[in-house]
C-alpha cells in the first residue's frame, strides 16, 4: 500500500470512528447509542457500494469472457 493510500485510510478511520466530534446541540456523539445509530445510518451506503462493485465486476468479467470467445 503506498503512502497516500495509507494516509487516506487512516484519516478515514479516524473520522468514521471519532466519538468526540463536535456536532450541533442535541446531536450527542458521546451518548451510548451514538455509534450504533451512526452505523445503522452508514450501513446502506456500504451495502450499496459493495453491490455496485460486485455488479460492475461481474459485468466486466462477463464482457471480457465474451470478447475472448471471438
Amino acid at each position: 500500500m503506498n503512502k497516500n493510500n495509507l494516509i487516506a485510510a487512516m484519516t478515514s478511520l479516524l473520522v468514521i470512528f471519532s466519538t468526540s466530534a463536535l456536532a450541533h446541540p442535541g446531536h450527542d456523539h458521546s451518548a451510548e447509542s451514538s455509534n450504533l445509530i451512526h452505523l445503522l445510518w452508514a450501513a446502506p451506503v456500504v451495502v450499496a457500494a459493495v453491490l455496485a462493485y460486485k455488479l460492475l465486476r461481474s459485468a466486466l468479467v462477463k464482457r471480457s469472457s465474451l470478447d475472448g470467445n471471438k
